[in-house]
Parts: C-alpha cells; sequence; structure tokens
C-alpha cells in the first residue's frame, strides 16, 4: 500500500504543472494514429509472437500522460507559489520527482528512468492502487541495462526480476516492473506496478499509448469503447435517439434514454492542461463515432469556422455571471431535439395533446430551438445582492427582507438573436395566445400538484407601449400565484421583446427596471466601457475559428447559482457571497472560453472546450478551495 502511495505521489508530483506549448492549441487534435509494432532487433525476434498492436486492457478506465514531468514541477512551483497552497508546494517542493521516483522504485530503477520524457500511465478498475507507470529508460543506460538488472523474457516483454550485485536491502525492487526494449517510438520504457498482475497493461502503455502524438503538457483520455456502450443500452431496451417508453408517464425514463443515446454516440474523451505564458489552458474533448441522438446533433455544429462571433456578444455587460455567443445547430440538426420538447413536459398530461407541436409548447419550441446564432448573458446585481443579504441577516429574518433577497438573487438573463425580428415576435403572440386556449401555461388547473411550494403560472401581454425602448417592443408579465393558500406569494417576471435592425433582443427578470437597464445598454455601441467590448484580454474571442464562445467568473456563477427561495438556501447564499469578499479578485477576474467542433464525412465528428485562466482567476479558484 505504501508503494502504491508513492506511485500516486510521483503521479501527482507529475502533472502539478505545466509547460509553456510551442504553437498554438486547436482543442480539436487529430486523433491519434495506432502504431505498428516497429521490428524488434534480431536477437529479441525469436521472443514475439504476435507482432499485431496490443488492444485495450480489461477493465481499463483511462490513460494519463506528463510530457515533461521535470519542468512540470518546476512551472507549477514558479506559478501557485505566491497562493494560499505556497506553504504546502514548499514542503513538497523540497522533494520532487526524482526523489519520489526513488521512494517509488527503488534507488536502482530509479537511477535509469529520464523525468524530462513523458509518463504514461494506465488506470484500471476504479481504484489508485491499480496504476500501471511507464517511463523513459535515458538512453545512456539502456546498452547497460543488462548488466545492472536480472531480466527474463514474458509476454514479449523483458520482466525485471532483481537488481544485480545488491549491495543492501534498499536495492531490491520494492514493485513489480518490466522493461521494452524496443518500442515504435525508439528507445526503451520502464514499466511498474504495485500490483503484479496489473503488468497486462504494460504492452498497451509501450506500443500503443507511447506512440500517440500528445500536444498538451498534460492529458487524461478515456476511451469509451462503442461495444460496451452500445451492449448496456442494449441491455436497458434504448434504442438510441427515441424516448423510452412512447406514450408512457416515466419523465425520468425519458430524460434516461435521451442521455444514453447521448453516450452512444461519445466514442472517447479527454481533459488537458497546457501552460499559455502566465495563463493555464483547461481543454475538454469528445470524440463521437457518429451523430444519431438529439443532444449530439445539437451540441456538435457543422458551422462554419470561418465565422467569428456576433457583433452583439461584446454589447452585453461586463458584470455577466456567464455571458456565451453560439454559431448555432441548424433547424434541421435541432429537428429530433424539437420533437422532444413537448413528449419531456407534457408525458403522461392531460395537456399533451392540446399543447403538443401544433400548440404553445410547440410554438415555443420551433422559436427557442429554430437555429442559427445568438447571443446569451446572465447574471445577478452583485451590489445589490450582497446589501440585500447583509439586511437580511443583520435583522431578524422576516417575510420582506427574505423575499428583497430573493428578487435580487432571481437576476437577469438577456437573449441576442441574430434574426429579423417581425416574424419571431408574431410566433411569441401566436404561442402565447395559444398557451391562454389551453387553458394557461404548465400547470392543469384541474390537476393542481401537491406542496406548497407549487405554483400555477399565467402569461399577460401588456398592451401599453414601453417607454424606454424603441417602438415595436413587447412586454410580457409572467405571473405565477400559489397553488394552496399556504403557498409563498404571487411573483411577477417580466420579458421583454425588443427589435434592433435585423436582430432582437429578449430581457428576462422579476426587476423591470433592471432589465429595461441592461437592455438599453445592449442597443449602444459594442465598445462602451461597461460592456464586454471594452474590456481587455478577450482579443481571441474575436477572430473566426469557433463555433462557441464566452466568459464566466467565479463570482458570477457563484450568483447564478445562489437561490433565495427558503430560509436555508438564504443562508447558504450568505456564506457563499460573503466568501468571495475574501479572494484576492472577488471571484470578478472573467475567465474566457471557446468551443470548437468538427463534423468529418464519414459522419465522426469532434467537440472541444478550452478555458484560459489568467493567474487572477486560478489564484480565487485556489483560494476559494482553501478557505
Amino acid at each position: 500500500m505504501k508503494r502504491a502511495g508513492a506511485l500516486t505521489l510521483l503521479l501527482v508530483a507529475a502533472c502539478a504543472g505545466a509547460p509553456r506549448p510551442t504553437e498554438p492549441p486547436s482543442g480539436l487534435a487529430e486523433p491519434p494514429l495506432r502504431p505498428l509494432v516497429a521490428p524488434r532487433d534480431e536477437a529479441a525476434a525469436e521472443d514475439f509472437e504476435d507482432l499485431a498492436p496490443p488492444g485495450l486492457p480489461d477493465g481499463l478506465v483511462a490513460t494519463l500522460r506528463v510530457q515533461n514531468p521535470l519542468r512540470t514541477w518546476g512551472d507549477v512551483m514558479m506559478s501557485l507559489g505566491s497562493t494560499r497552497l505556497g506553504a504546502v508546494l514548499t514542503t513538497v517542493g523540497q522533494l520532487g520527482p526524482e526523489y519520489l521516483a526513488e521512494l517509488a522504485l527503488g534507488p536502482a530503477l530509479a537511477n535509469v528512468v529520464d523525468l524530462e520524457k513523458p509518463i504514461d500511465v494506465a488506470i484500471l478498475g476504479t481504484t489508485l492502487d491499480e496504476l500501471v507507470f511507464s517511463l523513459s529508460v535515458a538512453e545512456r543506460d539502456v546498452p547497460r541495462i543488462h548488466d545492472r538488472f536480472i531480466l527474463r523474457r514474458e509476454r514479449g516483454m523483458m520482466r525485471v526480476a532483481g537488481v544485480r550485485a545488491v549491495r543492501s536491502a534498499s536495492e531490491r525492487l520494492p514493485v513489480a516492473c518490466a522493461l521494452d526494449l524496443a518500442t515504435p517510438g525508439g528507445g526503451a520504457h520502464l514499466v511498474c506496478s504495485s500490483k503484479e498482475k496489473a503488468l497486462v497493461a504494460a504492452p498497451y502503455l509501450t506500443q500503443v499509448v507511447a506512440g500517440e502524438p500528445v500536444d498538451a503538457d498534460v492529458r487524461l483520455e478515456f476511451p469509451f469503447p462503442r461495444e460496451a456502450l452500445a451492449l448496456a443500452a442494449k441491455q436497458n431496451g434504448v434504442r438510441p435517439g427515441t424516448p423510452r417508453g412512447e406514450g408512457g408517464s416515466d419523465v425520468g425514463g425519458m430524460v434516461s434514454s435521451l442521455f444514453e443515446g447521448f453516450a452512444a454516440d461519445v466514442a472517447g474523451a479527454s481533459i488537458d492542461l497546457r501552460r499559455a505564458g502566465q495563463d493555464i489552458e483547461v481543454g475538454l474533448g469528445l470524440r463521437f463515432s457518429g451523430r444519431q441522438s438529439p443532444l449530439a446533433l445539437a451540441l456538435v455544429t457543422a458551422a462554419g469556422t470561418e465565422l467569428s462571433p456576433p457583433p452583439s456578444f461584446f454589447r452585453l455587460p461586463r458584470d455577466v455571471g456567464v455571458a456565451f455567443h453560439s454559431q448555432g445547430a441548424s433547424s434541421e440538426a435541432l429537428t429530433l431535439l424539437r420533437e422532444w420538447v413537448p413528449r419531456l413536459l407534457f408525458t403522461g398530461s392531460d395537456e399533451r395533446d392540446e399543447m403538443s407541436e401544433e400548440g404553445l409548447v410547440g410554438r415555443l419550441g420551433t422559436l427557442l430551438l429554430s437555429g442559427g446564432p445568438f447571443v446569451l448573458g446572465a447574471g445577478v446585481d452583485r451590489p445589490a445582492v450582497e446589501q440585500a443579504l447583509t439586511t437580511y441577516g443583520q435583522q431578524k429574518p422576516s417575510q420582506r427582507s427574505g423575499e428583497a433577497a430573493r428578487r435580487a438573487l432571481a437576476g437577469w438573463a438577456l437573449v441576442g438573436i441574430e434574426h429579423p425580428p417581425e416574424s419571431w415576435v408574431a410566433q411569441l403572440q401566436k404561442a402565447i395566445q395559444l398557451g391562454r386556449e389551453g387553458g394557461g401555461v404548465g400547470q392543469n388547473p384541474a390537476k393542481p400538484a401537491k406542496g406548497v411550494g407549487r405554483r400555477e403560472p399565467s402569461v399577460v401581454v401588456v398592451g401599453r407601449p414601453v417607454v424606454a425602448l424603441p417602438a415595436g417592443t413587447v412586454h410580457i408579465e409572467v405571473r405565477t400565484t400559489p397553488l394552496t393558500k399556504a403557498g409563498p406569494a404571487t411573483r411577477t417576471s417580466h420579458v421583454y421583446a425588443v427589435p434592433d435592425g435585423q436582430r432582437l433582443w429578449l430581457g428576462a427578470g422579476e426587476d423591470s427596471a433592471t432589465v429595461i437597464r441592461r437592455l438599453k445598454a445592449v442597443l449602444t455601441s459594442e465598445r462602451d466601457g461597461a460592456s464586454l467590448g471594452g474590456e481587455p484580454g478577450l482579443e481571441t474571442l474575436r477572430g473566426p475559428g469557433a463555433t462557441m464562445g464566452g466568459v464566466l467568473s467565479l463570482g458570477g456563477v457563484t450568483g447564478l447559482l445562489a437561490s433565495g427561495d427558503s430560509p436555508e438556501e438564504l443562508e447558504k447564499a450568505m456564506q457563499s457571497i460573503a466568501a468571495l469578499r475574501g479572494l484576492p479578485a472577488r471571484g470578478e477576474t472573467l475567465i474566457p472560453w471557446t468551443v470548437t467542433s468538427e463534423v468529418h464525412p464519414g459522419g465522426a465528428a469532434r467537440w472541444g472546450l478550452r478555458l484560459r485562466l489568467s493567474p487572477g482567476a486560478l489564484g480565487d479558484m485556489i483560494a476559494r478551495l482553501t478557505q
């Protein structure tokens, strides 16, 4: 167990940071070619009966590569030494990868490995003691390897049976190891594990993984064999892309079916880290064998990478919690997802026939899932939230102060749709009219749900013009009233549909004054100092190449996730918002991110997300985790 822990510490030391890249990241590297086994030297060739590339080992969960452990360790010490983890890093930093390698492998083996070359790790099962490490042998030591170790051939590799001329007990081998002296990329590899049976993964690491090109400093790869996913779906009676229990009443089963269909399309996933100047980039990648499920069709778009973000994105307020732009999937790609909306919302309900594809939900689905470019921004007024929560916390809790805090936490949202507004507004009004004729939106009044927190929504189109907004603006009020006398007070949310040339803006929130103020701001120049257009450091979001892109902040996301629907939720909100004030940058640093996707002619596809963490954002995240 101690040796397994030492191997794990070596892995942590190797993954602690990331070196500077030599070329800009693409976010979607080409799939690695599975290399053939390189010809062996004549003396060893007779021992290998099967030269085919090894397949996936049984129980393989993931593979990990650390490109340059020594340089990575130095980078993390330099980058994070000034954070709250500095004291811990300083203590551990005195050990370093060399010491941890000696602790894990013993001095004899540690002296022959090259820690400036990649370390590959196979993770088997679900416990950390099922790790198999592959390390490069230093070139200078390869010719002398037979003189230093007792070797015997097993399953195409050299098992390390012991150390020649052992002078002390400390030089005995503490772990099971094998040597591969002729790998596809050249050189030799030492493969070790605390469990001897796990060495069955050694050929896969040295003959397949070692030959794969990796452009990141640290990459964690999850292989998802399509056969295994298809078998699991078949056992559950799921046909990808088809709702479970057609006409049934199991909404949970339908949602599960939706995601199982998506999982059946996924062929693999990866997480990677790389150093980019003073920043750290984090990447998430998905590989798809096809796009049969509604979610895969919506997520992986075939939009041209030559398109730039809509200019409306840079008009969004600087204090957004989350903001993004999207080139949008095509209307055809969203067809299946539009069909799912009424099934999910009205499964088992008497309203399904009245309000399905041709009714309210169908029309709203056509509007919201019509495809094409759009932008979205959402957030809370943080000063107002802090003031409302302070008032609520300082006084004896009352319904009035609690309601004020809840309204402040409700926040606002803006959506800019790159589509002529006239037809969109007409469809919206028609959908609302159908909702009225159908007896309301959502709940069936004849069958009220139990529970004091349940509400019955109603929609009202306000006829009077909104003086502060352009002519043609439609003002909609969504009023929710409790279904029981003990329920909370009636609430009103405001939605504004505002024409802006060939674009439509939607604004929503409970505080109409806040929503109107935000809408007026996005109708002005994008270079306003209070908008994203005037924010430095977002240049990477302006160019073409991404199907989606946006920003988020730790403070903004915290505010959006906070809720004030109960005294318990308000207590949690006070704690999380108060914690932001103790962060070095108060959680206000914007984190840019981009999404790229590719659809190949054969049906395979790729999707990649990249976030860029500046020192300010990284410092806040570490400080929040250590509070």
